[in-house]
């Protein structure tokens, strides 16, 4: 069949059909359309075929036309012959899903066509449309039949309004029929009988050129012709629902995968969904017949498993459908069935409690453990209790009596063979379910219920955000929202490791981008918020354990745990939350998971505790600004903390990017590019860097940055010729040379510069494994090579291995500062500007804190005789004087401030007496905490921390000293004591001398206080009269106390009055020893 249709040079070409007559309604017409005269012949395994029933479906012509299909694999269809096509089975039971011929008792299709014709010598193909009457073949060309069923049915058709062919559309659907025929409906075969790499190479570009032009069309339309159904999209469905399970491994179309399209795998699912369509896809004669037919592609017909898509779940197509649709949005109407335990069904409560449509739209929740939902049958799914007091937050169904959310369904469709899922949007008038897809309940709560809404002014799906709305809704979905059950349910070690690092890096980034602002897309309240949230709460009571999501905990993550917190206390929300329903749901539902169904307790986290998320807000609440009065009133010698780096408001338009930065991201997108952008900035110079990155997905958004920049600076490094997207852009920057609109200047990053110009090395190998993936597209990798020729020509700068970052990044502000200067005076005073970079890493911002929590200091200090040095920085060596100490070191002198650090690495060797005397001359020492300092362990670092301390036996008079070392004391106390929690929950950089009269020194040996009068007590090293007073002390030392004290990070020193004794014995066990560090210890007073 197919195999013989690719010609002899190589092209694949289909023949024409030769049947062609027309059913018509005209009275003369030999063929008039009468009902029950016609029969289709079809094969499931056939697009050709399937679309024609598709369209009887649709129109419901089932009783007018009747139908059967043959069986789906190629069989000799004469013993006389070798001639393999279609043949039917010898009886309705051999094959499921095919029949015998009832009509002509024909064997195949090849005898209906000598029965139509004996001399007919043309192909033996489906569809068939035969005439009962006539006995013979009416059409088989499937397009006429689709417009026969489309128009000349209507009198008999079930559903004659619906007309696939309108004439307002015939137009653009001919047009549109024209290039899914050739280039997506055979083009799949050109790639699948190419007879060479060339002719293969070339079909395949075709093919996903067309499937991306789909892809585009689809992102703005329901349909491919608007927002109506027509014949192009049942052309096209035909193809795409064979795709990823046949076409893929068959026809090599393994570029990319029609469920890796966005748009046209919800289009895919949209049109599966449709009433009818289903019933024309059966999946086991695709298979068979692709796998099982072509033994030139598959010799020994073994067939694929496939993805197995389930395309009956949700999409999101809801989004184009007509706002006149037969739901109004009426107060009252509605009601939403929940799970608290289901995350998908409770962000739909989430909105509909922030928007206040409490009273406009009813809801009610199941109970938490699945159950049988018919004593027929095993399934498993959502009930309701018998009564309203069975289970705590559960209800019956008061609606419609139903048991189960499946018994809702049943009432809804009784022909529903879909998942029985919550949320479920049930409309009261008609009885039936609106919608089960969470996102798109999501979308109408947000905005079509507003003139009943108490908070209609509330957007979580504003318009100039809804871009990266989408975007980040798309990550958050597949890597955290289902990365948790992708990880609880692998089925082997290898696929749960792969889905563990994805959720986790997920888990990364959002913590990346909310140490810069208060939620995912800015600082306002969004979508992206509301479906995070919902896994968040969840994550460590029931998914750290029952998924095996242990790696890291939410609360290990400073920004994300204090941001779940920040939403849970958003008005309206923490009624969303259930704990109880949540835990008894994943650790009783899933006995794959866990058989012996025991309930983990858990860390019963208190998400009411105070956050620090308020530091992004453009002004705090008024219970903040009152208690920071109230604590001014009370320290006003202290001295004011830096406030955290600031960004951009929403409505702050940044200016034009002066220059722009190549690179590849993996490599240095979180060292080395995070310090130049910094030092661009800190230079005044408007830089642009993909720090989201977004490349790929929005290729021209980055060439329109090129074009627009003045210099570019390519960092080139052996790895940069991995990613075909610097290549891209390498290309454009060229290009913009060339026509003198740009200057380039070249950074050999550890990178030999003549294997940069050569393509030898790694950096040569990375290209050619590039250039061979690349290989159907040879004119864009002549203009890689072009380029890459041509930029390293370009005089640039080098850093060698032994060569510091620093000095590099400081040459290349010089270099691009000099090359600005000689721009023209508008661009000159363009170079003024700067842009706020999104994207900036984490350890230039600690670097800004430190310099800034310093300056209060310094000032003062500077009033003294100058002592050399004035900073001491103690660190471990290992983890971090490569690079951050370096960058920091550098920055710290470029304030002025002279710096002694441990450059030559001399700890633990036995001459320490040197950073001994570099302490002793110091003014202030930077004690910089990271995972892997571990103070208790590392003596060296420990006998530098004590060694900080005065040393004489008595109290010393110190002026502005004696306040630094107040600050330093308290800041030691604080690290060390919560050494046993996750170090990067701490932000030790912002620490300042912010003490007042609650904390006091005494350097005297301590001694023992009997009768409990804390009057007496004169020698304690170091005494915190009491909780409120140490939750001041440690406000005033950084602001994000609230998350120490609720979490009891601090040590009561003086066991007593009202203290048991082992309450915080944990962190007093892990103290260094030495004199300064000692307890004092009083005894309880007896109470009488």
């Amino acid at each position: 069949m197919a195999t013989s249709m690719a010609n002899e040079k190589s092209d694949f070409t289909r023949t024409a059909t030769s049947f062609r007559n027309f059913v018509s309604q005209k009275p003369d017409s030999q063929f008039p359309a009468e009902s029950g005269r016609y029969h289709l012949y079809i094969s499931y395994a056939c697009p050709w075929a399937s679309r024609c029933l598709a369209i009887l479906k649709f129109k419901g012509l089932e009783k007018a036309i009747s139908f059967s299909s043959v069986q789906p694999l190629f069989k000799k269809t004469k013993e006389s012959d070798e001639h393999m096509g279609w043949v039917f089975p010898d009886s309705d039971t051999e094959v499921l899903g095919a029949e015998r011929d009832h009509l002509n008792g024909a064997k195949s299709v090849r005898e209906l066509y000598d029965i139509a014709g004996s001399n007919y010598t043309g192909k033996y193909t489906v569809p068939v449309l035969w005439d009962k009457k006539l006995k013979t073949i009416v059409n088989n060309e499937s397009s006429e039949i689709l417009r026969m069923f489309n128009t000349e049915f209507n009198h008999v058709a079930e559903n004659p309004s619906l007309d696939l062919y309108p004439p307002n559309l015939r137009a653009i659907i001919d047009e549109t029929n024209e290039w899914i025929h050739d280039e997506i409906n055979n083009g799949v075969y050109k790639c699948g009988f190419a007879k060479n790499q060339e002719t293969y190479d070339v079909a395949v570009k075709q093919l996903y050129d067309a499937l991306d032009r789909c892809e585009e069309i689809l992102r703005k339309q329901r349909f491919l012709c608007g927002n109506t159904l027509t014949e192009p999209d049942i052309r096209l469905f035909v193809t795409l629902i064979r795709f990823d399970e046949a076409y893929a491994v068959i026809f090599k179309c393994d570029k990319r995968l029609v469920r890796e399209y966005y748009n046209l795998f919800n289009y895919t699912k949209d049109i599966f969904q449709i009433a009818g369509m289903s019933s024309t896809v059966k999946m086991d004669h695709i298979k068979q017949n692709y796998y099982g037919s072509f033994p030139s592609l598959n010799p020994l017909e073994i067939i694929a498993r496939g993805p197995n898509i389930d395309y009956s779940l949700p999409h999101d197509r809801y989004r184009f459908m007509d706002k006149t649709r037969s739901f109004p949005a009426e107060s009252g109407r509605y009601h939403l069935y929940i799970s608290y335990a289901s995350p998908w069904a409770s962000r739909c409560l989430a909105i509909l409690k922030l928007k206040g449509l409490d009273k406009a739209i009813s809801f009610s929740s199941v109970q938490p453990l699945r159950r049988k939902t018919k004593e027929s049958d095993e399934h498993i799914g959502w009930v309701f209790p018998d009564s309203d007091t069975e289970v705590l937050g559960a209800e019956r169904d008061h609606l419609n009596g139903a048991k189960s959310i499946r018994a809702l369904y049943d009432i809804a469709n009784s022909n529903y063979k879909g998942k029985y899922t919550v949320p479920v949007l049930w409309d009261k008038k008609f009885k039936t379910i609106v919608n089960n897809e969470s996102c798109q309940i999501l979308r109408m709560f947000n905005t079509e219920f507003n003139h009943v809404a108490e908070n209609p002014s509330l957007d979580l799906y504003p318009p100039n955000l809804r871009a990266i709305i989408d975007e980040t809704n798309e990550w958050i979905h597949d890597g955290i929202n289902n990365g948790v059950y992708k990880c609880g349910f692998a089925k082997n070690q290898e696929t749960y490791d792969v889905e563990v690092e994805q959720l986790y890096d997920a888990l990364d980034r959002c913590e990346e981008i909310l140490g810069k602002q208060r939620f995912l897309c800015g600082n306002i309240l969004t979508e992206p918020d509301i479906r995070l949230f919902v896994t968040l709460i969840t994550f460590d009571e029931a998914y750290a354990v029952i998924f095996k999501c242990n790696k890291r905990l939410v609360r290990d993550y400073y920004n994300l745990f204090n941001y779940t917190k920040d939403i849970y206390q958003i008005a309206g929300m923490s009624s969303t939350v259930k704990m109880d329903h949540i835990k008894q749901n994943y650790y009783e539902s899933f006995p794959t998971l866990n058989p012996l169904e025991i309930i983990a307790p858990g860390p019963n986290i208190d998400y009411s505790l105070p956050h620090d998320r308020h530091r992004f807000s453009s002004e705090s609440d008024d219970a903040r600004l009152e208690t920071e009065r109230a604590i001014k009133s009370l320290r006003s010698t202290t001295i004011p903390l830096p406030m955290a780096v600031s960004s951009f408001s929403d409505e702050e338009i940044p200016p034009q990017h002066q220059v722009f930065i190549n690179y590849r991201g993996d490599e240095l997108r979180k060292s080395f590019l995070g310090f130049l952008v910094k030092a661009m900035r800190d230079a005044k110079i408007n830089v642009f860097t993909d720090e989201i990155e977004v490349k790929g997905r929005d290729l021209q958004n980055l060439f329109s940055r090129i074009e627009e920049s003045r210099v570019a600076v390519a960092i080139l490094s052996e790895r940069y010729t991995e990613s075909s997207w610097c290549l891209d852009e390498l290309v454009k920057m060229k290009e913009w040379i060339d026509q003198d609109k740009l200057v380039v200047i070249p950074i050999f990053y550890r990178l030999d510069a003549t294997n940069c110009k050569r393509l030898e090395g790694p950096f040569g190998d990375n290209f050619r494994k590039l250039e061979r993936e690349y290989r159907s597209e040879p004119e864009r990798i002549k203009k890689w090579k072009e380029a890459l020729i041509s930029i390293p020509q370009k005089i640039g700068l080098t850093l060698e291995g032994h060569r510091n970052e620093c000095e590099l990044v400081d040459s290349i502000v010089k270099e691009v500062k000099k090359v600005l200067i000689d721009m023209s005076s508008k661009e000159r005073d363009n170079s003024q500007n700067y842009t706020n970079i999104e994207g900036q890493s984490t350890k230039h911002h600690i670097e800004n804190n430190i310099i800034s929590s310093f300056e209060p200091l310094m000032a003062e200090l500077d009033q003294l005789p100058p002592r050399r040095p004035q900073v001491f920085v103690n660190f471990c060596n290992d983890e971090l004087g490569d690079n951050f100490i370096r960058h920091l070191v550098w920055a710290l002198r470029d304030s002025g401030i002279n710096v002694f650090t441990d450059s030559y690495k001399v700890k633990g060797s036995g001459q320490t007496q040197e950073i001994f005397t570099s302490i002793e001359k110091s003014n202030i020492a930077l004690a910089i905490f990271s995972k892997r300092n571990e103070f208790a362990l590392v003596g060296a670092i420990v006998r530098e921390v004590t060694r900080l301390l005065p040393n004489s036996p008595r109290r010393r008079k110190l002026g502005i000293g004696e306040v630094f070392l107040r600050a330093l004391t308290a800041t030691f106390i604080f690290a060390l004591f919560i050494y046993p929690m996750p170090m990067p929950d701490v932000n030790f950089f912002k620490i300042g001398a912010q003490l007042g009269s609650s904390a006091e020194i005494n350097y005297q040996p301590p001694s023992v206080v009997t009768g409990g009068d804390l009057a007496k007590v004169q020698r304690a090293v170091c005494m915190i009269s009491n909780n409120t007073a140490v939750a001041e002390v440690f406000l005033r030392i950084d602001p994000k106390f609230d998350l120490m004290y609720s979490t009891r990070a601090f040590v009561h020193w003086y066991v007593g009055e009202g203290m048991e004794e082992g309450e915080f014995s944990g962190p007093v066990r892990i103290l260094p020893s030495g004199s300064w560090c000692r307890r004092s210890r009083g005894r309880r007073r007896r109470r009488r």
